[in-house]
Parts: structure tokens; sequence; C-alpha cells
């Protein structure tokens, strides 16, 4: 159907302010001053142009009933799915003192359906298009909505509708975009920091990698805490970056998600922390000293002026592992068992999901046999790949024995060469990595004579 302009200013206007709530299914926001949008604008100020709706491809709005009341339309549940743009700039024409003399119209199709799914086919439908961001398509997903509403709580805003919340002045560092959150589930959760930075937009073509990362079986809760991380990472690294080293989205994409992950993996003693883990960090008390840490170890171990390593899976690999070793963390086999995201249902189940567990009765048999060939704490670097040699395991299987003979108070906790008792009192210390005053590391020289020190 056409409709005057005027009369569809009118009914999308409410005391002179736009009523955006029509908009909540639309897929993205007022896209700003662009070729369209100019070209829109040119031509509702132009009286002498073609009538407006033969130059514009019109508005849709889906509603649950409609009925013809005389020359008006009775409309239910109204949302505009399509033509934001065209009616934002409509909105801002007659809202800057702009007239219609002509009486020209704009074209309206309008939708009736009750039904949710076939609605969401119709808003994909409609937004179908190639200036589309591949991530707005799933705008209107409860999923999508529900990680909003989530983010919202915590003081961040879930740019799910794309510059929904730049348009009303947000500041950036609130603002979470739908991908820069996909890539921090796939490096925390999924703990594969290698392929979160290379992560696009393309991703959501398919649904099953879609949903291994927007999955309704994920703690909703979780995602706040993704976007707390990486917020205060972005944030620190903003002061961490060395003179002359531009602050720009390209320098923290490529150190965003290693240092996240490692100082995450830090914090909760391993790379291989749980959904549940990650629920529990209080995120409100992140420590830029704790980061700076991660961050003056990988710099120290990768230059800035070096190579540019990050487009390589084994850099992530590697850092890990360097990072295992010298915070003593334990987990490192969880690292990059992730290959790809989607494919069948099962193949996702074995990426996702961590390895078998042993029996408690097997893992304590193991643990006891490992322990009568650990040497006495505290243990120098690159002790596990000793053992799992000789006991030909995994990494998985001796950390996870080692944490059993901790637990059971055969062994002791050890960070740093430092070793602790079960009620944090330093009970021992590597002589040749740790100041015997300051308890803190030292530039190693490791040699036959090494020595260790023991506290009583």
């Amino acid at each position: 159907m056409l409709t005057s302009l005027k009369d569809y200013y009118n009914f999308i206007a409410d005391n002179g302010s736009l009523r955006r709530y029509l908009f909540d299914s639309n897929v993205r926001d007022f896209m700003g001053v662009n070729r369209v949008n100019e070209d829109i604008k040119l031509t509702l100020e132009n009286e002498d142009s073609p009538d407006f709706w033969s130059l514009n491809n019109g508005v849709t709005i889906l509603t649950t009933s409609a009925s013809i009341i005389g020359k008006s339309i009775r409309l239910d549940n109204i949302q505009i799915v399509n033509g934001l743009q065209t009616t934002e700039s409509i909105f801002r024409y007659f809202q800057g003192g702009g007239d219609d003399r002509s009486g020209r119209s704009v074209l309206v199709k309008i939708i009736v359906s009750t039904e949710e799914y076939v609605r969401d086919a119709i808003i994909r439908a409609t937004n179908n298009q190639t200036v589309v961001e591949l991530s707005a398509l799933h705008a209107t997903d409860k999923i999508q909505r529900d990680i909003e509403e989530v983010l919202e709580r915590a003081g961040y805003h879930y740019e799910r509708r794309t510059n929904y919340y730049k348009n009303f002045g947000h500041p950036p560092s609130s603002i979470v975009a739908p991908l820069y959150l996909a890539s921090g589930y796939v490096s925390l959760i999924l703990k594969s920091p290698h392929m979160a930075r290379s992560l696009k937009s393309r991703f959501m073509r398919s649904d099953e990698s879609y949903n291994t990362v927007f999955s309704q079986n994920t703690a909703i809760g979780v995602w706040p805490k993704i976007a707390a991380i990486l917020k205060f990472t972005d944030s620190s690294l903003e002061t961490l970056r060395p003179l002359g080293t531009s602050a720009n989205e390209r320098f923290l994409k490529n150190w965003r998600h290693i240092i996240s992950f490692i100082f995450t993996s830090k914090i909760l003693r391993s790379f291989d922390f749980s959904v549940k883990d990650l629920l529990a960090l209080d995120t409100e008390n992140l420590q830029r000293s704790e980061l700076k840490e991660v961050w003056d170890f990988i710099v120290s171990n990768y230059p800035l002026s070096s190579a540019n390593p990050h487009k390589k899976k084994s850099f992530y690999i590697e850092a890990s592992r360097l990072a295992s070793e010298h915070f003593s963390i334990p987990g490192i086999d969880r690292v990059e068992r992730l290959t790809r995201l989607g494919g069948t249902q099962a193949n996702s189940r074995a990426i996702v999901s961590p390895p078998k567990q042993k029996s408690h009765r097997e893992l304590s048999a193991f643990a006891l046999k490992l322990n009568e060939s650990l040497p006495p704490q505290p243990w120098k670097p690159g002790v596990h790949r000793e053992m799992c040699k000789l006991m030909q395991c995994t990494r998985h299987e001796y950390y996870e024995a080692v944490e059993f003979l901790i637990s059971e108070g055969i062994r002791h906790h050890q960070k740093d060469g430092v070793v602790y008792d079960g009620d944090g009192n330093v009970i021992a210390f590597d002589l040749t990595r740790v100041d015997p005053k300051s308890l803190m590391l030292v530039d190693p020289v490791l040699d036959d004579n090494s020595k260790s020190a023991s506290i009583t």
C-alpha cells in the first residue's frame, strides 16, 4: 500500500520523538551519513523529484493482526522489520522543519503473522542483503536478546542491532559487538585464542558453528564475565603498549586474546578452567599488576620488534606452554584442542568436551606411582616433560595426578619456584630462581650445582 509521507511521519512519531520500540525486531539501527541515507535525504528535500515511493524500496511492517477501518488500517503488535533507514530519514526530515506540499507517498508492505518462527523467517528474509552484516541477521534470536539483557545489567551495551547504542551516544568502552563477544567465547571457553583472533563474521553463516558459540545451553551469566575480561585487557594494553606503538584495533586484536587467556588461566590456576570457574571469578577486582606480569612475560619472549607471530597457530600454543612452565599453570593439554567450529553434533561434542577423566581408583594408583618418580620440591621448569616421557602419559594426565597428590597432602602447591603448605605458608623455594628476600622470580642461571632452600 501507499501512504503519504506526512501520515507515515505521524505514525512513527510521538510528541516529537521517534517511537523506537517499533524497531526492536530490526537487525540494525540508523547507519548515519552514508551514500544511501544521503540519497534519501536529497530526495526528500527536492520536491521536484519523482514521487518518493518510486525511488525507494519502502518499509515492511510485521503485525499479528490488521483490519481496515474506513480509510485507516488498525494494526496490533507492530514491528518495522525493514526500512529503518527510510523511516529515520523521513522522521529527521519532518523533525527538522521539512514539508511535503506535493503530497508524496512511501510504499508500506504489511505482513500479518502470529507464528514466531514465521516472523523470524520474515525478518531474516527482508534483511538478507549484502549491506547487512552477517552478525545482524541473528540480531532477533532469543539468545541475542538474552545476552543483551544480561550485559545491560552488568553495565555493557550489546550491539546486536548495528549502531543502536552508538547512535545513543554511549562510549565505545561500554559497547560490546557480537563478533567481539564471540571471539572471547572461542578464546576463553573453547580455549582457542588463535581461532579467536582470526574469527570473522562469516562463521555465523553456518548454523552449527553459530550454535557452538551462541548456545542456549551456556550459562547466561558467563557473557558479562567474558565482556569484562576483554574490556579490562583492552584498557590495560592501552597503558602497557610501548611508546611508538600505535593504539589501534589491530594492536589490540593481535594481543587481546593470548594475554586475556593466559591472564585468566593464571588467576583460575588452570588452562582447563570451566564455565563454572569463570562464573565464580570476581571481575570487579581484576588487577592490572597481574595482567602486566603476563604482558611482560609474553613480550620478553616475543619482542614487539620481531616478525609478527600472530597469524601462526604455533605462537599461541608455544606461548601458552611457556606460560604454563613459568607461572606453574596446569591443564596445558586443553589448549588448542578445538580445530574448527561446527561440524557434526558428535564431532562438536568431541571438540568442546574435556578428555574422559580417570576413575578415582585409577587416578590414585597412577598418582602414587608418579609420586615415586617425582623429585623433591621445588621442581625445576620442565620437570613435567621428563615425567610425561618416563610415565608415558599426557600432560593432562600428569597435571591431574599432581593435583591429586596436592589434594591428598602428599605434595604441595608450587608457583614460580616457591612451595606453599595447605595454609599458604612458604615452606621451600628454589635459590636459583627466587630472591630469598622478596621471594620473587629472578633471571635463572641453571647448572648442575643448582640448590634449593627449605624453611622450617
